[in-house]
């Protein structure tokens, strides 16, 4: 049941201007971007065999990284999995969020598995080049 307050929260919101925004388009943007500014160009451009795309996720995991070896183990003989990067689709309005989830798994495509000492390092890189400054308010 709807009450009054939410009825009215709701009318104002239509208030507010919206603006479309592909947002396979700008993950695919974001991810040429971040590869040439914090990581010097060396992670693989996307292509039809290295993918950046989103994607429903299970149990509200919010990206993965899938490399060329796991994404043989999946594939069968029916479908093919390609490696890359797949953010959960439930982000696609949350702009800043799906960027900063994005840096998270570029890290990983950098090399780094797991989180421990070489992933805070790499993280705490990024935070000192500014990959987060405008992300973060």
């Amino acid at each position: 049941m709807t009450t009054i307050e939410e009825k009215v929260v709701y009318e104002a919101g239509e208030d507010v201007p919206f603006v479309p925004f592909d947002s396979q388009k700008c993950l695919k943007e974001y991810y040429a971007s971040y590869n040439k500014t914090y990581f010097n160009d060396t992670l693989p451009h996307l292509s039809e065999l290295f993918i950046c795309a989103f994607q429903p996720l299970p149990n509200d995991q919010q990206g993965i990284y899938i490399d060329s070896e796991r994404a043989r183990k999946l594939s069968t003989s029916e479908t093919t999995v390609r490696a890359g990067i797949r953010i959960n689709s439930k982000l696609k309005c949350f702009k800043e969020f799906t960027r900063m989830v994005l840096l998270h798994e570029m890290i990983h495509v950098s090399g780094i598995k797991g989180h421990n000492g070489g992933f805070t390092d790499a993280l705490c890189r990024l935070v000192k080049a500014g990959a987060f400054s405008d992300l973060i308010r």
